[in-house]
């Protein structure tokens, strides 16, 4: 067996932020929302808050119109008791947006897409609707979480289903204008062809972070606009692969819910379809994983060798430091996977040492403006 790399030597400072992307299921969900995302969410905060590890929760903000609209105030309580608990514990929540939450409705109790729009792309940036979603959004956290931390901002963005394409350009033209100051939807290397989003990553920079604008896009070459810090991603051997397809199958009936399709009715073959069709990267040549801990087959191995290598690869291109980020869902997350998400941080604590840190995006958001500060 390969020995994990030992990067000791390097001088790079690596800072991590964990982070969740804090949403219920688009498509089905087959369990009440308090199991499917508070309980896990409330779980994974509690541990990082005991580890002393500061967590960024990526709010997917407008399913609380969406849901109240529904008659559904005690879901959005909760989703904002959540939120603003975690803040009080020095957490930070930050805007994500599945656009989709616009153009839905609570049927029979189950949420239907009343037009097959799913990304901010499919309102058309030619029309007010995209620029307003995002406005809302960042609006809605800063009234929710201001009155409880004084000094809390909207500075940070996810894309829903990590689509910043197409058009990405003047996606990256509305952030800015809404106050966003770094992106955290890309990934290298990752490409998905879907009927619900079609994203392409093979072609970024270099660079372990870069700054991405509206006159450069996502290839980067700017000196302002947005700055990127992507999720990690990695390919694994085809040894590792197979045992992981094993573990995926047998893991296949831990799901409290399915994805969304673009079938008006998200019936439940609609949503296996979506699934069945999202897994098949893993059956290609070269797949690309995430660094998270909730994709069903990884291990903590796997993980911690899957980020050596993003390290490796990308330490001699970065500056003094090297930011990145650990996408993660708790409603993807079981016992057996929170373990995992722990403990691989954990482990990469003890391999890096004083390297390695952890941090939040606002953290991060008020370090790269004291640097400008600073050189201006």
């Amino acid at each position: 067996m390969m020995e994990l790399l030992d990067l000791r030597g390097a001088l790079v400072q690596i800072v991590i932020l964990p982070s969740l992307d804090y949403e219920v299921f688009l498509g089905r969900n087959f369990e009440s929302e308090e199991r499917t995302l508070f309980v896990p969410t409330a779980r994974i905060v509690a541990g990082c808050s005991e580890r002393g590890i500061p967590l960024t929760l990526f709010a997917d903000v407008l399913s609380v119109p969406a849901y109240r609209a529904a008659g559904r105030s005690d879901f959005c309580d909760r989703f904002e008791s959540q939120l603003i608990s975690a803040v009080k514990e020095g957490h930070d929540a930050q805007l994500h947006i599945h656009a989709n939450w616009a153009s839905t409705k609570y049927i029979d109790g189950a949420w239907q897409l009343c037009e097959p729009k799913i990304t901010l792309a499919d309102y058309d940036y030619q029309t007010d609707e995209p620029a307003r979603l995002i406005g809302w959004g960042a609006t809605y956290l800063r009234s929710l979480l201001q009155p409880v931390d004084a000094d809390y901002r909207c500075i940070a963005f996810r894309a829903g289903a990590l689509a910043m394409q197409p058009d990405e350009r003047r996606l990256i033209e509305l952030l800015d204008a809404a106050g966003i100051i770094i992106d955290s939807s890309l990934a290298k290397g990752l490409r998905v062809q879907l009927d619900t989003v079609s994203i392409d990553y093979r072609n970024l920079p270099a660079d372990a972070n870069w700054w991405i604008s509206s006159r450069s896009g996502l290839a980067g070459g700017a000196d302002t606009g947005l700055f990127e810090i992507p999720i990690a991603a990695f390919q694994s051997p085809v040894t590792e692969r197979a045992s992981f397809l094993v573990r995926r199958l047998s893991a296949f009936r831990e799901r409290r819910g399915s994805g969304i399709s673009r079938a008006r009715r998200q019936t439940r073959w609609a949503n296996v379809k979506t699934l069945l069709l999202g897994n098949l990267r893993y059956l290609t040549s070269a797949p690309v994983f995430l660094f998270s801990a909730d994709t069903k087959g990884l291990t903590r191995r796997m993980l911690v060798r899957g980020f050596q290598r993003y390290i490796s690869e990308h330490e001699k291109e970065s500056a003094a430091t090297l930011y990145v980020s650990m996408i993660n869902h708790p409603k993807l997350m079981f016992p057996r996977q929170e373990q995992m998400f722990f403990d691989t941080l954990d482990e990469l604590q003890q391999i890096y040492g004083t390297r390695l840190r952890f941090s939040t995006y606002r953290s991060v958001a008020a370090q790269l403006q004291r640097e400008v500060t600073l050189t201006a």
